[in-house]
């Protein structure tokens, strides 16, 4: 008879508690007070039956605090960019003597030096959000953030140019050009004073997402790693969901294997994490209880199985964000986000969605392009309407009245 280890029975009597325990550096705990010290936001007494209302209610408290730090967080990397692209052409103007008002001679009326520049830093700003320099993702210290600086500077630099040719304003292309490369410049020295204070934050535990490593041991062993040494990914793992797959039935079961598991803590990630017991069930609530974000998939769950399939239906039902680590790209049916970071491919993936915004320029690019398209084609049109006129005689347009038996 094979004897259980202490962290084994620990885990086991978790599981029939709330699922949660804490396996780190030699400590393990279980109790239902463990899930209740992580529910951040929940007004439901841990392991007490919820509605799916409730459920959704706590999920939104969530995220609503989510949003709340994003948005002042980016707000303030705004107000920063725009403060150094600001001064930067501030003192390019003056060091070129062109910090006269400008004048148009196309409309007749003339920009106040100040407006002008107001004006150049909204353009600057825009630039740096098509490009994708305000996303969730990157923020102030992605892994793209340099290379998509770049390109903010390429647009806003044509945008500079469209704005001064339509208005003809006399400033000449060399200061121009000077402006937005020291722009460029002064951000880039200012972003990354911000990736040092977001750095230092997030080993604190803020302004990062909440993240629950799924997988085997091993699997999230490698996940830990790969998360201790890129500090620039806003992942924070918060607990950990150890599972295997059951050989005789094919099916995803707990792993119980607590010493390997926390070995496997201890060496890449040096504390310890709450450890989530894998259920059919309460799965998705249970990562609800600690405040998680997004749900990050190592290994085990193998894309296109049944088990993968129930599995991200249950995490996305509480608006949970499914990621992985791949070696190839192929998920189909899913709005998903492919980033390759030094050298390894993450994928991020959620049921298709659209919002109301989304829907509307939808909507109205179909409505643009397809209007493009008639009148693109409408000679075309004619000329095979007048053809099939002239050759038979018959109706241009065909029509037939359809019978149901």
């Amino acid at each position: 008879m094979v004897q259980e280890t202490e962290e084994e029975r620990g885990i086991r009597l978790v599981s029939r508690n709330n699922g949660t325990a804490s396996i780190g550096v030699g400590v393990v705990a279980g109790s239902s007070e463990s899930a209740k010290n992580h529910a951040e936001g929940s007004t439901v007494p841990a392991g007490a039956p919820r509605t799916q209302k409730q459920m959704s209610d706590q999920r939104q408290r969530q995220l609503s605090h989510v949003l709340y730090w994003r948005f002042f967080v980016n707000l303030a990397l705004m107000l920063m960019d725009a403060a150094m692209f600001l001064i930067a052409s501030a003192t390019v103007l003056n060091l070129r003597h062109e910090n006269h008002p400008f004048y148009t001679p196309r409309f007749g009326f003339t920009f106040d030096t100040t407006v002008y520049l107001i004006v150049a830093t909204c353009f600057w700003i825009w630039s740096l959000h098509q490009v994708g320099v305000y996303h969730r993702h990157i923020m102030g210290d992605g892994y793209q953030l340099n290379l998509l600086l770049i390109k903010g500077m390429a647009v806003c630099w044509i945008i500079q140019c469209a704005f001064h040719f339509f208005f003809k304003f006399e400033l000449t292309l060399t200061s121009l050009c000077l402006m937005v490369a020291s722009g460029w410049a002064l951000t880039v020295v200012e972003r990354m004073i911000s990736r040092a204070f977001l750095t230092r934050s997030r080993k604190k535990g803020e302004y990062a997402y909440g993240t629950v490593i799924v997988g085997s041991p091993q699997g999230i062993g490698r996940m830990l790693r790969f998360l201790a040494q890129r500090q620039q990914l806003n992942y924070r793992p918060v607990a950990v969901c150890p599972i295997r797959l059951n050989p005789e039935t094919g099916l995803v079961d707990s792993d119980l294997n607590a010493e390997e598991l926390r070995r496997e803590i201890n060496e890449n990630w040096g504390s310890s994490l709450p450890v989530l017991q894998y259920s059919d069930n309460n799965l998705a609530e249970q990562f609800l209880d600690i405040n998680a974000q997004t749900v990050m998939v190592t290994d085990v769950l193998r894309r296109y199985s049944d088990n993968y399939n129930t599995f991200s239906v249950r995490m996305e039902s509480l608006d949970l964000e499914i990621a992985m680590v791949a070696s190839a790209a192929d998920t189909s049916n899913h709005e998903i986000q492919i980033r390759s970071i030094q050298g390894t491919t993450i994928i991020t993936q959620r049921l298709p969605q659209y919002s109301v915004m989304a829907r509307f320029r939808k909507r109205l690019f179909d409505i643009i392009v397809s209007a493009i398209a008639i009148v693109v084609a409408s000679p075309i049109m004619l000329v095979t309407a007048i053809l099939i006129k002239a050759d038979d005689g018959g109706p241009v347009f065909y029509k037939q009245q359809r019978e149901y038996s």
